[in-house]
């Protein structure tokens, strides 16, 4: 079963392939952040922090 993020939402796996050098950042800015996320959870924070501020230059 998929997780489920919230009691409204569907979830859809996605692969992905980064660079060692990408990650290492993610990594990186899970380390500073508390409670520490998991790897999924970090990527997902950091995209929409990417399209709010895309959404904001706008």
């Amino acid at each position: 079963m998929r997780p489920k993020l919230d009691k409204d939402s569907t979830t859809e796996r996605v692969q992905l392939i980064a660079p060692r050098s990408w990650l290492d950042l993610v990594e990186e800015w899970r380390a500073s952040q508390r409670p520490v996320p998991n790897m999924s959870a970090a990527i997902r924070r950091l995209v929409e922090l990417g399209l709010a501020a895309e959404a904001k230059r706008r």
